[in-house]
C-alpha cells in the first residue's frame, strides 16, 4: 500500500462473502500515500514454517524470530481437515478446485473477503476472513499442507485505485496465490483483480512476509483514525522498517517509513527512506510526490518542482497532482518561505 504523507485512511469495506475467482500514504499539506500491498523475484519458495523461521533467524539475527509471524503457517488440525475435504472429492472432479471451493464454502472453512484485515492463515481462519493477501496465505498454507504447490502472486492492476481518507491518500496492490497439483495450475484471486492486471509476478516467502508488515502497519493507523483515538505512527514506523529489513528492496515499506517517519518529525529520515525507494524503483509515484511535500515544507521550491514533474510524468492524472501544483504555485508566488 502506498501511503503520501498526512493522514488518510480508507474506509473498511463491509464484510461480504465471495467466492476466490480463479484466473500508498502521503504526508504533510499533501495526502500522505501508502503502498500496501503485494516479474518473477529470485529467493527460494515453498518454505516450511520451520524452515522459515530458520531463514528468518540467519536474516535477522537481532530480532526475536519466534516472534515474526509466519503467514501461511496452519495447525494440524486445518491440515487434517483439508485432506479430509479432499477424500470426499466426487470421481471426475479437479481436487485443486474442490480445495479452492471450500474455502468460502459454509460446509468447508467458510471464509468471508474483508479489505483492511490483515492476518496470518491462523488468525484469518479464527476470524472467518482476511483480505487478499490473508486468503492468500490460507490458501498457501492448506494448499502445501496436502502436498500441491503453492506461491504468492503479486497482481499489478492497470490503474491504480486511490482511497482518500482525511488527509492521507491510500493505493492498495493486489496479491493472489497460484496453485499447482499436478494435474491442474491456478490462479486464485480473492477479489477479482485479475481482470484489471497489467503484470503478474511469482513471488518469494519472504516478499510477501514484508508484505505483511507493511500492511499491518498501515492498518494499525487505518483503526486509530476509524475509532478517532491517538495514530500510533511510531508503532507504524516499527512495522514498516521490519517489512524493509525482511525484503531490503520492498519499495512500498520504504515509501512508507518515510510516511511515518514525517509524521514523527523526522524529516531526514523520511527523505532518506523515499530517496531509497527511488533507488529501488525509480518510477514510484508515490515517492516522488512525498518529496514534494518534504520540499515545499523545507522550502526549496526547485526540488519541489523537480520531483512534482517527474511524478507528473509518470502519471498525470494522479489527483495529488493538481493540489501539489497549486502549493508550489502559491509558494513561488509568495517568494518562498520568510518572504
Amino acid at each position: 500500500m502506498a501511503l503520501r504523507e498526512g493522514l488518510g485512511l480508507a474506509p473498511r469495506h463491509p464484510a461480504r462473502r465471495r467466492r476466490p475467482r480463479s484466473a500508498a500514504l502521503a504526508s504533510g499539506a499533501a495526502a500522505a500515500l501508502l503502498l500496501l500491498q503485494g516479474c518473477a523475484s529470485g529467493g527460494a519458495y515453498d518454505y516450511t514454517p520451520a524452515g522459515m523461521r530458520r531463514e528468518i533467524a540467519r536474516r535477522l539475527p537481532r530480532a526475536d524470530a519466534a516472534s515474526i509471524a509466519v503467514p501461511f503457517e496452519i495447525d494440524e488440525a486445518t491440515a487434517e481437515r483439508a485432506t479430509q475435504i479432499l477424500r470426499g472429492v466426487a470421481p471426475g472432479t479437479e481436487p485443486l478446485d474442490a480445495l479452492v471451493a471450500s474455502l468460502s464454502d459454509p460446509a468447508g472453512f467458510g471464509l468471508h473477503y474483508e479489505w483492511a484485515t490483515t492476518g496470518t492463515a491462523s488468525e484469518t481462519l479464527a476470524h472467518g476472513g482476511g483480505n487478499c493477501l490473508s486468503l492468500s496465505s490460507t490458501l498457501v498454507g492448506i494448499a502445501r499442507a496436502v502436498g500441491f504447490q503453492a506461491r504468492y502472486l503479486e497482481v499489478i492492476v492497470a490503474e491504480p485505485r486511490w482511497r482518500t481518507d482525511g488527509d492521507l491518500a491510500v493505493q492498495a496492490d493486489h496479491v493472489a496465490a497460484i496453485v499447482d497439483s499436478g494435474s491442474r495450475r491456478l490462479a486464485v484471486d480473492f477479489s477479482g483483480q485479475l481482470g484489471r492486471a497489467r503484470s503478474m509476478r511469482i513471488i518469494d516467502d519472504f516478499e510477501a512476509l514484508a508484505h505483511y508488515y507493511n500492511n499491518r502497519g498501515y492498518e494499525l493507523l487505518h483503526r486509530a483514525e476509524s475509532a478517532g483515538g491517538a495514530i500510533p505512527w511510531q508503532e507504524a514506523a516499527r512495522n514498516f522498517e521490519l517489512a524493509t529489513r525482511i525484503d531490503p528492496r520492498h519499495v512500498r515499506a520504504w515509501n512508507n517509513l518515510g510516511v511515518a517517519r514525517a509524521r514523527l518529525g523526522d524529516d531526514a529520515g523520511a527523505r532518506r527512506a523515499y530517496e531509497t525507494a527511488l533507488g529501488i524503483e525509480a518510477g514510484n509515484q508515490s515517492a516522488h510526490l512525498n518529496l514534494v511535500v518534504l520540499y515545499l515544507r523545507a522550502g526549496d521550491l526547485a526540488k519541489a518542482a523537480e520531483h512534482l514533474e517527474a511524478a507528473r510524468q509518470l502519471d498525470p492524472r494522479n489527483p495529488q497532482i493538481p493540489r501539489l501544483t497549486k502549493s508550489l504555485a502559491q509558494g513561488a508566488g509568495a517568494g518562498g518561505p520568510g518572504s
